[in-house]
């Protein structure tokens, strides 16, 4: 594995919103987050129902295929995948901005069951929300590759899984 591809596969980005950092809240809710609409829907749902019992909003976005260029031996490879993330980061941070709830945002290389996971446990969540699967092309390819983040989790996380219509 080149120096690169160790970099590309352990960046991690990490960011406190307000009262955000690992203190325990009454309920805590670890989000996934793909920067798509129906992504930013369930962010947006998370957060008026933490907002409404007194919550906290941890948001997790899995750096995966959508956010890197078509190339991988472009010599622009690792800046527009940064970029792209970058571009989600802002989305997802301007809704949590906006929100009167702490939060947290961390993007992360690996799989979506297993940073969502992982992050439940980091937060002690008391549940976990995804947004519905949107469809199309995309969609089709990850469950080619297995079974989605959701089923993965419901069955292992041992903690609640959300499922978040469009």
């Amino acid at each position: 594995m080149s120096s690169s591809d160790h970099h590309r596969r352990s960046a991690v980005e990490h960011i406190d919103g307000p009262d955000g950092g690992p203190q325990t809240h009454k309920c805590p809710l670890v989000v996934g987050y793909d920067g798509g609409d129906i992504s930013h829907h369930a962010l947006t749902w998370s957060l008026q129902f933490a907002s409404g019992i007194g919550g906290s909003v941890h948001v997790v976005h899995v750096i995966d295929l959508a956010d890197t260029p078509v190339d991988p031996d472009s010599e622009t490879y690792e800046e527009d995948t940064e970029a792209q993330a970058g571009r989600e980061r802002e989305r997802a941070t301007e809704a949590l901005d906006r929100a009167d709830v702490p939060w947290t945002y961390d993007a992360v290389y690996g799989t979506p069951g297993g940073a969502l996971e992982s992050f439940g446990r980091k937060y002690n969540a008391q549940m976990i929300v995804l947004s519905a699967s949107g469809g199309g092309f995309v969609s089709v390819l990850r469950r080619l590759g297995g079974e989605s983040a959701a089923d993965n989790l419901a069955r292992h996380c041992g903690r609640p899984v959300l499922t978040v219509p469009a």
